[in-house]
């Protein structure tokens, strides 16, 4: 199973070089405002006369100096706005081609500051790091994506496939996110909606069966689980927001605690249960096309142990306790948002990711198949 030779591919690569990929650090060139000069923090640079010169700050380090402004602003979704008008058809969306290999600074673009602080890796930060690891640096404009940063690195060089997979099944109908917006009167802006979301099963394309290849040119019809409904009911979707909004023809949806999406994965598929979790689609001028979106939010440490059990990273073993220390070490934020700032143990991994999308149909709801045992005797 490709799930236990990643895990092993991973252990062998962390064991041989720092948890942290030389990659990661190309964080610096994702947008600081000052970076910081080549001779290091503190060191006086040279004119060309070999004589010192004012560095600009940088004994500072993150911050160039009180006169280049703020370090970074505060990335967020939209704000809400106050267009409302009336009510338009329901519309709904299928986003697939999951953004897992996230290296160097693609992070950086999936991402919001979550925590509100723009933390530097010295001070500014909202938890105590833990397993003695130093404190995690954000990206531009506090962005927190420590899953993506990190962890998704080590898992795309542990399997160089891992995203292809994914986004193979998920062209397939399986594992998708489907979503639905009711209320929406079609304009930029709509203070008001309602938004739900569904994991798909399986799609049919139109005038085909089961099985036959998706066109994804809004004509396929996307059947999802039952798990995500009350009772299977399809009036009464888990996954819903009926306080989302438009905003510049982002759709902004806050997800209820401790529901579940799937990411497709070799054989289970890998369960994320996020706190403080947002989903944001950019839908274009005429709703033909979602042309990015982003699901965003905190990852407990026990969340992410459940979810490499069940995709065969198995407890007790020496590529899981790898693993683990890796998780530990990037751990930048509370799972618990009232918490920030108290400096408690962070429990949690930042973590964003990407998708795009087209219009899909609706085809009801199915049962899933149960989660395979990958740990088992």
């Amino acid at each position: 199973m490709r799930g236990r030779r990643t895990a092993c591919s991973i252990a062998l690569l962390l064991a041989a070089c720092d948890v942290y990929h030389p990659e990661a650090f190309d964080r610096y060139d994702a947008g600081f405002d000052a970076s910081l000069p080549d001779a290091g923090a503190g060191d006086a640079a040279l004119d060309d006369a070999g004589a010192p010169v004012d560095a600009g700050g940088s004994d500072a380090g993150f911050d160039a100096g009180v006169d280049a402004g703020p370090v970074c602003d505060s990335r967020r979704p939209p704000p809400r706005g106050i267009g409302v008008g009336t009510d338009g058809p329901t519309v709904s969306f299928a986003l697939r081609n999951v953004v897992l290999a996230q290296g160097g600074t693609g992070w950086n673009d999936l991402g919001y500051d979550l925590d509100e602080t723009c933390s530097d890796g010295v001070g500014s930060i909202t938890c105590e790091p833990r397993a003695g690891a130093s404190p995690q640096i954000d990206g531009a404009d506090g962005v927190d994506n420590a899953t993506g940063r990190e962890i998704l690195v080590a898992l795309t060089i542990g399997d160089p496939s891992l995203e292809t997979g994914a986004r193979a099944k998920q062209d397939a109908g399986v594992s998708a996110i489907f979503v639905t917006i009711e209320g929406w009167d079609g304009t930029d802006d709509d203070a008001r909606v309602t938004a739900w979301t569904a994991q798909t099963v399986y799609g049919v394309p139109d005038g085909g069966a089961r099985g036959d290849p998706l066109r994804w040119d809004g004509t396929d019809t996307f059947v999802v689980s039952e798990t995500d409904f009350v009772d299977g009911d399809p009036a009464r979707p888990l996954i819903v927001d009926d306080g989302a909004y438009v905003s510049g023809r982002q759709l902004v949806m806050h997800l209820p605690e401790g529901r579940t999406t799937y990411i497709p994965w070799e054989d289970n598929p890998m369960t994320l249960r996020l706190t403080d979790a947002v989903l944001v689609l950019e839908i274009n001028a005429d709703a033909t096309a979602v042309t990015a979106a982003r699901l965003a939010g905190r990852w407990a440490l026990l969340d992410i142990s459940t979810s490499l059990t069940q995709i065969g990273v198995c407890p007790g073993r020496s590529d899981r306790i790898t693993i683990d220390a890796l998780v530990e070490r990037v751990a930048d934020v509370r799972s618990d948002p009232t918490t920030d700032s108290l400096m408690l143990d962070c429990d949690a991994v930042s973590t964003a990711l990407g998708f795009d999308g087209v219009p899909a149909r609706f085809g009801g709801t199915t049962a899933v198949p149960p989660f395979s045992d990958l740990c088992g005797p």
